[in-house]
C-alpha cells in the first residue's frame, strides 16, 4: 500500500478525535456560529467540520483537478449556510488556521509511529500549508461575495417595506414604522414617505413610534426632515408613540421638537384632526 493512502488513511482514522478536539478549542466569544449552545447548531457545526476533514484529506490521495472540484463544491455549499454568514470572516479564517495546526500535528504525530516517512514529511507538510492557504482565499471570497448579495437584498427588501403608508380617510394616512431606524433606512423613509403622499392625495399625516426600538441623533434628524419636507409639500403631520426611553434620548440628544405635534398614542392623534 503506498504511503500516499496509509497517510490518508491515518487521517481519516483521527476524524472524529479532531473534530471534538476542534469543537473543545473554539473562541466563543461574540464569534457567530461558534457561540451557538443549541444542540442543533453543535451538532450541524461538527458534520460541517468533520465533512471538511473528509473532503482535505483526499487531497493526499486524489489528482489535484478532482480534489480543487470536490473542495470548491465543499466551499459554494458552505458558503450559503446562514450561520456562517453571519460570522465574522476574521472568526472563520481564526478557525482554519486552528485546523491547519491540528492538521501539522498529526503529520508529526504520523512520523513519530512512521520514521521511515520522515523525508517525505516536508512534502506532505507544504501541501497541508498551501492547500489550506487557498481553501482560506477561496472560503473568504464566497462569504464576501454571498454577504454583499445578501446585505443588497436586505437593502432592497427595506426600501419596499419602509413607510407603508395606510389611508384611515381619502386624505388622512397613518405610518406606522416598526423595527430600528439605520440612516439609511431613514432616507428610503422620507423618498418613499413623500412620493406616496403625494401620489394617494394625503393631507395629514401621523407618523407611528410606538413600535420604533432605538432613535439615534441621525436617525432623529432624518425624521425632523421628514416633518419639514411634508410641510413643503403641503402635508400637515405630528408624531404620536414616542417611547419614554427615545423621549429621554430625545432630551439628551438636544434634540427640539418645537412647533410639532406630538401625541401620546394613534388615538389621541386622531381625535384632534
Amino acid at each position: 500500500m503506498s504511503n500516499q493512502i496509509l497517510l490518508h488513511d491515518f487521517y481519516v482514522s483521527k476524524l472524529q478525535h479532531i473534530t471534538e478536539q476542534w469543537y473543545d478549542s473554539l473562541n466563543r466569544v461574540n464569534n457567530g456560529v461558534y457561540s451557538s449552545t443549541s444542540t442543533e447548531d453543535v451538532e450541524r457545526l461538527k458534520r460541517q467540520a468533520m465533512s471538511f476533514h473528509e473532503q482535505f484529506f483526499k487531497v493526499f490521495i486524489t489528482d489535484e483537478q478532482t480534489f480543487r472540484a470536490d473542495m470548491d463544491n465543499w466551499i459554494r455549499e458552505i458558503s450559503f449556510d446562514e450561520a456562517h454568514l453571519n460570522t465574522l470572516n476574521s472568526a472563520k479564517i481564526y478557525e482554519f488556521l486552528q485546523t491547519q495546526q491540528q492538521y501539522t500535528e498529526l503529520l508529526d504525530e504520523y512520523v513519530e509511529s512512521h520514521p521511515d516517512f520522515l523525508k517525505e514529511a516536508p512534502h506532505y507538510r507544504q501541501v497541508i500549508l498551501q492547500t489550506m492557504q487557498e481553501v482560506i482565499l477561496k472560503v473568504t471570497n464566497e462569504f464576501e461575495k454571498n454577504q454583499e448579495t445578501l446585505f443588497r437584498e436586505q437593502r432592497e427588501m427595506i426600501t419596499e417595506l419602509s413607510a407603508p403608508i395606510i389611508l384611515l380617510s381619502p386624505t388622512l394616512g397613518l405610518l406606522p414604522l416598526v423595527g430600528e431606524i439605520d440612516t439609511y433606512r431613514a432616507r428610503v423613509i422620507i423618498n418613499n414617505v413623500l412620493a406616496s403622499c403625494n401620489e394617494k392625495g394625503v393631507e395629514r399625516l401621523v407618523v407611528d413610534l410606538s413600535g420604533v426600538s432605538n432613535v439615534d441623533t441621525a436617525v432623529a434628524k432624518q425624521l425632523l426632515m421628514l416633518i419639514k419636507s411634508l410641510s413643503i409639500i403641503g402635508v400637515e403631520s405630528c408624531l404620536s408613540g414616542i417611547r419614554p426611553e427615545i423621549a429621554q434620548t430625545t432630551i439628551k440628544l438636544g434634540i427640539k421638537l418645537d412647533g410639532i405635534n406630538v401625541y401620546s398614542s394613534i388615538q389621541q392623534a386622531l381625535k384632534d384632526k
